[in-house]
């Protein structure tokens, strides 16, 4: 176990042992390519079919020249994942077993403690695979039985080995036969896969289809299994593992490991009740997590927070499904979700209902998007209800009282009175007036709890302006410094000055530029290392926070790219390309002088001899120019 001092050597340490391709290569296919690889871009709100995306494995950093988004192995998790740097940090060093410091933040495990949880990830991944592998052989009658089913289903082969879906034996003894120690015995205990009667143990999972449950890193954590015989009360349609350290349902969402990218790149999610639901979603490119056999939870919501703050609720259209959305509303609402009810399954589940549909999927996401929003789904709901139950109108104000209270802003308290006005035959003054006194009235309206005020001050909205860099606006000279300064960093160790006059020659190239406090910068390391520019530095440069955001992306386009010393042959063109990129910034340089001194004669007042020699500066420079050119 290695252990840091601080939270920087555990960044450093980190950075120094992951490898960011491998991390990379789960979200989208690498090509290697000079010093690293390359990909289509998998970062949100980025499509493209030519690769534009690049990793240095080298230096462990990555760019992309389409959506001008880069950086380290922090970044890659916060902008695919949506990881916080802590968050990050934690998973990172648990994988490498780097022991952080002890803060008001981090609880730190034993030994023992990540041992016992990393040898029940371990177990689980096992009987994952012994599942699948039964399924798959079609080993048993019930397993041939399992998978005809999947396929009547409309679930295909490929997709059947991508969940990873399996079949628990019936023997009640399959799995338990594959533990080959007393510890593998213990774990599988922990993990719920094995029970204990007395002196008996069996297999928790009988006869049953097995579908994995992962985490959003795609660890499997639990299953649950479906039975495909007659439901009883002995005999419940899923049974799932019991809650354990590594499954716990209040906090994971089924699916979310394989939507989170579609997620944040359509900047919203559906939330489903079954297994059958979320898959059916996927297969259509529509983003969709499923609840299991639970309501949304906080820890629900500061999970998908990091990913989106819109939700569609697709729930089922029985009771129990008006139940849940009932249910959610509220913790929804109150921690400032964008929240739309779905609500024409037409009596169907959604998967029964996208299979009858021969929409296509930007169709379904239209009427997705379109659906009602939650308040007035909710209210269109109670007042049906209320003229069911033939209450009086006071009685009916009163059921609408709870929706009101979430209704945050004056506008939109504004279109629900609209709404319940229309529906109720009254005029929109009325519903407000009366609203607000019984609002005031009512004891049942509730503040948030502790809990929501945190979960709302720790999960920042998201939106898809927020996935991509805020613009800025670029002149022509800082375009021209980027060319000299990429080409620079890409070919560090030929195009770096070897004498103090030529470094002087440099430095007055970027005098001016956004790139000149870089430039001096590097300067100093230069003088420091004896006419040497070292990786490490820019490294250094890329972490400091004081760093202006243009000049991180031009070093991080330069290192994505990097070359080791080209051939002899190559040097020459090198050398040539350098010298055209320095003879352009040369030329914007003399432009951008040449305008400021056109926009201070617009702009102030000069007597005739300062006018003069302004003018005459300016034909100077006009005429420099053209010995440029």
């Amino acid at each position: 176990m290695t252990v840091a001092t601080s939270l920087s050597d555990v960044k450093e340490k980190i950075k120094d042992m992951v490898d960011l391709a491998s991390v990379v290569s789960k979200h989208t296919k690498l090509v290697k390519a000079n010093q690293g690889f390359k990909a289509c871009c998998p970062l949100p709100g980025h499509k493209e079919k030519t690769p534009s995306f690049y990793v240095n494995s080298r230096d462990n950093y990555f760019y992309c020249y389409g959506c001008s988004r880069g950086g380290d192995i922090f970044t890659f998790l916060n902008l695919v994942e949506g990881l916080s740097f802590i968050d990050g940090l934690k998973e990172l060093a648990n994988d490498l077993h780097i022991e952080l410091p002890k803060s008001s933040y981090s609880q730190t495990e034993s030994d023992t403690q990540k041992s016992e949880r990393q040898a029940g990830y371990d177990l689980l991944t096992r009987a994952d695979k012994f599942f699948h592998r039964v399924l798959s052989e079609q080993a048993t009658a019930g397993a041939e039985k399992a998978y005809a089913y999947l396929l009547k289903r409309g679930i295909s082969e490929s997709e059947i080995a991508e969940l990873s879906l399996g079949w628990a034996p019936e023997s009640g003894s399959a799995l338990l036969k594959k533990l080959q120690t007393q510890v593998d015995f213990e774990v599988s205990k922990a993990t719920g896969l094995v029970r204990e009667y007395g002196n008996r143990a069996y297999d928790f999972f009988q006869d049953r289809l097995i579908i994995p449950i992962h985490d959003h890193r795609g660890r499997t954590v639990a299953f649950s299994g479906r039975t495909l015989g007659e439901v009883t009360g002995e005999n419940p349609k899923y049974k799932n593992s019991p809650e354990s350290d590594w499954f716990k349902k209040k906090e994971l969402l089924y699916g979310l490991d394989r939507a989170s990218k579609i997620i944040r790149n359509e900047n919203y999610v559906c939330i489903v009740e079954g297994y059958f639901d979320q898959w059916a979603f996927q297969r259509r490119e529509i983003p969709a997590v499923a609840v299991m056999g639970t309501a949304l939870t906080e820890e629900h919501l500061y999970v998908l927070s990091r990913h989106t703050k819109q939700v569609v609720l697709v729930l089922d259209t029985d009771a129990a499904g008006i139940g849940s959305t009932k249910k959610s509303l509220p913790l929804l609402l109150d921690n400032g979700w964008d929240v739309k009810v779905f609500s024409e399954l037409q009596g169907k589940d959604p998967d029964e209902w996208l299979k009858d549909n021969a929409e296509g999927a930007q169709s379904i996401k239209q009427k997705l998007l379109s659906a009602a929003e939650a308040l007035e789904w909710w209210g269109k709901l109670l007042i049906k209800e209320a003229q069911a139950q033939n209450f009086n109108r006071l009685q009916t104000m009163k059921s609408l009282v709870e929706v009101w209270r979430l209704a945050k802003t004056v506008a939109h308290k504004n279109i629900l009175a609209d709404e319940l006005a229309r529906m109720l035959g009254l005029q929109p003054t009325e519903i407000k007036d009366s609203m607000q006194e019984l609002v005031a009235q009512s004891a049942a309206a509730k503040k948030p709890s502790q809990g929501q005020n945190l979960l709302r001050a720790e999960t920042p909205q998201m939106s898809e302006s927020s996935l991509r860099p805020k613009p800025r606006r670029i002149s022509n000279w800082d375009r021209a410094s980027e060319g000299v300064l990429v080409w620079w960093i890409r070919h560090m160790e030929l195009l770096t000055p070897k004498s103090k006059e030529a470094w002087a020659e440099r430095e007055e190239l970027f005098t001016g530029s956004v790139a000149e406090p870089l430039v001096k910068r590097l300067g100093a390391e230069w003088c420091r290392n004896s006419g040497e520019i070292k990786v490490d530095a820019l490294k250094g440069l890329l972490s400091d926070e004081n760093l202006d955001d243009l000049l991180r992306t031009w070093i991080l386009k330069g290192m994505v790219s990097s070359d080791s010393i080209a051939k002899m042959e190559d040097q020459a063109k090198i050398l040539i390309s350098f010298n055209e990129f320095a003879g352009i910034l040369r030329r914007e340089k003399v432009e951008a002088q040449i305008s400021k001194l056109q926009n201070e004669l617009r702009s102030s007042s000069h007597d005739p001899e300062g006018t003069a020699q302004i003018l005459q500066k300016v034909q100077e420079l006009r005429m420099s120019l053209e010995k440029r050119k």
